[in-house]
């Protein structure tokens, strides 16, 4: 599972995680312990954080408009625990061979696209040259 920002993506700046059908539940898992704990969960620590285009991105389970502190990490992913089983939906929805899915991350403009089988090697390496070339 690999996880990257890509500013202009589709016409968010955009965090990408890419990943398998198995990773999946690697993510569900990281919603199920922020909900749990009430607590910011690092999604970096259980992916491959891109070198050239890195991403940092937390998961927090707190409704819309409670504030939360983000001084470490760039990306909040907010799931409001009431629709905790709703957003674990969509993620095990991603079971087919490819496919993806949007979430709200705060930030302007930005989005958290959770990707599977879309995003090859190939890929990756292009993408996050042209993005930190454009960075400069």
């Amino acid at each position: 599972m690999r996880i990257g920002h890509f500013p202009g993506l589709k016409g968010y700046d955009a965090v990408l995680i890419s990943c398998e059908r198995g990773d999946v539940n690697i993510l569900r898992s990281v919603a199920r312990e922020a909900v749990a704990s009430r607590s910011p969960v690092s999604v970096n620590e259980r992916c491959d954080v891109s070198e050239t285009v890195p991403a940092q991105l937390q998961l927090v389970a707190a409704a819309t408009g409670v504030h939360v502190s983000s001084a470490v990490l760039k990306f909040t992913w907010r799931i409001d625990p009431a629709f905790h089983s709703s957003l674990d939906g969509l993620l095990e929805g991603l079971v087919g061979p490819s496919g993806h899915q949007y979430f709200d991350v705060d930030g302007k403009n930005a989005a958290l696209v959770v990707s599977v089988g879309e995003y090859d090697e190939n890929w990756w390496r292009k993408a996050s040259a042209e993005a930190a070339a454009a960075s400069l």
